[in-house]
């Protein structure tokens, strides 16, 4: 081989190596590219907090609560009285009240605005606390007075014994009894003389026995104009009452009306020596006593409350109940029970109405 063609072979040769050299260059590029582009960036270790570094507190995330539920106030009755005074009232409606598992409570007054509606019942007595005006101010609460006169009932306010006492009642029932079973009407009143109703019951007796006899004349002697009184202080001694029943003695009585304050067991024992039969608005003594006709009463205002509590409960109110005369304590030696049905007719009348006692009322 000539000198000229190894050249050209050797050239050809370097050609050719440089071409391979170059191909296995871009090979080798292209493979770290795509070494660099796969391989991942290694961040720095973040260090790890010591035990003097505070961890964060973490957010708190409120709880729901509801609020406390009050708890309601206990259903209750009132009585607007001062404490310690009607001790037989409070009793009885201390009874009612715990019968249907009411509250009781006794308190001086109240206004409108303290009347909840938790008060199912204000009861008020004389003298009147201005229950009418309490009743208007709250309508979904029942009052009721007892003894208050001159009240108007109304949906809510009941009424019982607002007429009072009416003494006049008493003495009318108590004369026509007395002239009933007495022969010639001879019959006399004992009164005390500082009692407020004294007066009324005197005259009611004495129109009491007019009613039933008219001039009341007897027809044999002693010729005295009947009916007859004597008078004593409600605290007067015993010889002072005997000193009065001697008077009607003197004057042949022999059935007499003893006002109830003046009445004792001392004073009926000597009234029972005389022979001198008792009719009175008090019961008599118990050791009893034979010359007893009867007991005049004004009915009593605590049976009126018991009729009326269901009506209060139910919530239904503008009752009217008045307390009414009766009879009780009856001797039935002296008051047959026919002669006592013919009383009690009248008793009716006079309770209804139909008879007057003929007396003013203040």
């Amino acid at each position: 081989m000539s000198g000229e063609q190894r050249r050209e072979n050797n050239l050809h040769n370097l050609k050719s190596m440089g071409t391979h050299r170059l191909c296995w260059l871009v090979v080798l590029a292209w493979l770290l590219a795509a070494c660099s582009s796969t391989t991942p960036s290694v961040s720095s270790p973040t260090s790890l907090p010591t035990s003097s570094e505070t961890p964060p507190t973490p957010a708190l995330i409120p709880t729901q609560t509801n609020a406390p539920t009050e708890t309601p106030a206990p259903e209750r009755v009132i009585l607007l009285a001062a404490e310690g005074s009607q001790p037989a009232l409070q009793e009885l409606l201390a009874e009612l009240s715990l019968g249907e598992n009411l509250e009781f409570n006794v308190q001086p007054s109240i206004t409108p605005a303290e009347i909840g509606p938790e008060v199912r019942l204000v009861v008020a007595s004389a003298p009147d606390p201005g229950i009418g005006g309490l009743a208007a101010g709250a309508p979904a609460t029942q009052f009721l007075a007892v003894g208050i006169p001159d009240l108007e009932v109304g949906p809510n306010l009941s009424s019982v014994g607002g007429g009072g006492q009416q003494p006049d009642r008493v003495g009318f029932l108590g004369g026509y009894l007395a002239t009933a079973i007495t022969a010639h009407w001879r019959v006399g009143i004992l009164s005390s003389s500082d009692n407020p109703g004294a007066q009324a019951t005197l005259q009611g007796f004495i129109n009491g026995v007019v009613y039933y006899c008219g001039l009341c004349r007897p027809a044999y002697p002693p010729y005295v104009q009947y009916p007859v009184s004597a008078e004593v202080p409600a605290n007067a001694g015993l010889v002072e009452q005997q000193a009065a029943v001697d008077s009607l003695a003197a004057q042949f009585v022999n059935t007499v009306f003893v006002m109830g304050d003046l009445m004792n067991p001392d004073l009926a024992t000597y009234l029972a020596s005389k022979e001198i039969h008792v009719i009175s608005d008090a019961l008599p003594p118990a050791s009893g006593d034979p010359n007893w006709v009867a007991t005049v009463n004004t009915g009593d205002s605590q049976s009126l409350i018991r009729q009326l509590w269901p009506a209060l409960m139910a919530g239904t109110g503008g009752e009217l109940a008045e307390t009414a005369l009766g009879l009780e304590a009856v001797n039935s030696t002296w008051l047959s029970p026919g002669r006592q049905q013919y009383v009690e007719e009248v008793m009716s009348d006079i309770n209804e109405g139909v008879i007057d006692t003929g007396v003013e009322r203040n």
